[in-house]
């Protein structure tokens, strides 16, 4: 009895968390309130980015207008998004989400960063509580 409590426990515990996709989007709610729940159309081409932690990257699909296309942040352990600007329209535009430099004590322990090429179009802290 207590080796077949052992295995389920071993397993529950091994199990791998499932990474976000973009099937799960509508699951999840706008971080405010008052905010309008996205629906992507069929012209959107939502893909996810990237993802490490508990955010993800979510690219809602590129225009004309801008080539880059726009950006959704998602919370998966709030279950929540919002709209984040990458600072550019370039469609060369790409994420990452790296730990963060520790010069002091900090509440942030990631950043996300927009780039182009080696340049940085926009940074913003990424913070776990």
């Amino acid at each position: 009895m207590m080796r077949a409590v052992l295995a389920v426990f071993i397993v529950c515990v091994t199990a791998p968390v499932n990474a976000f996709t973009i099937q799960d989007f509508p699951q999840y709610k706008p971080m405010w309130e008052t905010d309008a729940p996205v629906k992507f159309s069929d012209k959107d081409e939502p893909v996810v980015t990237v993802e490490k932690g508990e955010f993800a990257v979510v690219n809602y699909g590129r225009s004309e207008l801008c080539p880059g296309g726009g950006f959704y942040l998602v919370n998966t352990k709030r279950k929540t998004y919002q709209p984040i600007d990458a600072g550019t329209c370039s469609s060369k535009v790409k994420a990452t989400i790296a730990p963060s430099v520790r010069t002091h004590c900090r509440v942030n322990n990631l950043r996300l960063t927009f780039w182009v090429g080696k340049e940085i179009s926009a940074r913003y802290p990424l913070y776990d509580y």
